[in-house]
């Protein structure tokens, strides 16, 4: 309420306000699901219903760790490349890859723009492949999933149970870390066919031509009912990656036959081997690990014991890890020089 003369501004969101989709954390474990399943849970939970259109995606295994249903359940769908709005009641659950292929609802150019568009592009955070490694504890696998080429290789290590939600994760990453390479907003004369996750095509400006799609419409009624538009243009998304799973133990075997190699070929090779397996934890060592050790996604969790924020947690069995990084006196053990592993108490 402002005054005078006496006004009043409303704000609304689009979630279930009379629940507690939003406003209470749970910590919950699905174990053999599917994304559908834990959304019917979360809408019934909410007082609403499931709109759910994309293909099935099995879940072994997903921890909700004091999060919110609301929070939860956006960054598992954006996890496995799909999306989330509320619409009219509904959780509504949708591929946008499958909308981005639609055929275009309308084609503009600068003529039926108001003055004041904008258009952006750039290269920066947009990657041209993507490098994905994770080591599952429990199973005692290491996940690697690659795909593209190039220069700029976007890295990532998000918890998966199996192969199959790897190479998922790993696809999803990359997509949707590419998503905003090119931009566009606009302000025109309202068209009710547009509307957001439908494309438009704009012409007559050069390279800025192209499909887009209709990430948000803003409405205003004043001088005449405009309507803004945030659109990005529609990349060419990657489908296919090449994935494999090695076990910790076959990676640990190749890593001592190594350093044992690279210590007989030369005296300060043997040095450097030695410092790094010594009772001193050095980063960028090795570290024999005798006894299981609980496995926690940052050095806080591990110091504590306990962990937060729907983080994952799992298990390092005994065995032979590179230290990847070291904080607050615990390590950061990996399978792989290059990709941090799981976080643990030496202690």
């Amino acid at each position: 309420m402002s005054g005078n003369p006496i006004r009043l501004s409303l704000e609304g969101v689009a979630i279930p306000a009379t629940s507690s989709f939003k406003s209470t954390k749970r910590t919950y474990t699905y174990e053999s699901t599917t994304i559908k399943e834990i959304a019917k849970k979360v809408a019934s939970r909410a007082g609403v219903t499931l709109y759910y259109e994309a293909s099935a995606i099995s879940i072994e295994t997903v921890e909700q760790n004091d999060t919110d249903d609301c929070s939860f359940l956006n960054d598992l769908v954006t996890k496995y490349g799909l999306a989330l709005k509320i619409y009219n009641d509904k959780i509504v659950i949708f591929n946008e890859a499958t909308y981005e292929n639609k055929s275009v609802v309308a084609t503009l150019s600068e003529k039926d723009f108001d003055p004041g568009w904008s258009w952006n592009t750039t290269l920066a955070g947009t990657y041209t492949g993507v490098k994905y490694e994770y080591t599952n504890s429990d199973k005692n696998l290491t996940f690697t999933v690659k795909a593209g080429s190039g220069s700029r290789i976007y890295t990532c290590s998000e918890a998966a149970s199996n192969l199959t939600e790897a190479t998922k994760i790993a696809l999803a990453a990359l997509n949707n870390a590419n998503k905003s390479t090119t931009t566009m907003t606009i302000t025109l004369r309202a068209n009710r066919k547009i509307i957001a996750t439908s494309c438009v095509q704009i012409t007559g400006l050069g390279k800025l031509n192209g499909k887009y799609y209709v990430e948000q419409v803003d409405h205003s009624i004043g001088s005449g009912y405009k309507m803004t538009l945030t659109l990005r243009k529609v990349e060419t998304r990657f489908t296919k990656a090449t994935s494999y799973s090695t076990t910790v133990a076959e990676e640990s075997s190749t890593s001592t036959e190594s350093t044992s190699t690279s210590s007989s070929s030369s005296s300060s090779s043997s040095s450097s081997s030695s410092s790094s397996s010594s009772s001193t934890p050095v980063k960028g060592g090795t570290y024999k690990l005798t006894v299981t050790k609980k496995g926690y996604y940052t050095a806080a969790e591990a110091l504590a014991g306990a962990a937060t924020g729907g983080h994952p947690t799992g298990v390092r069995r005994p065995g032979t890890y590179y230290i990847y990084n070291i904080s607050q006196g615990m390590l950061n053990l990996s399978t792989s020089k290059t990709v941090p592993g799981s976080w643990i108490n030496p202690n």
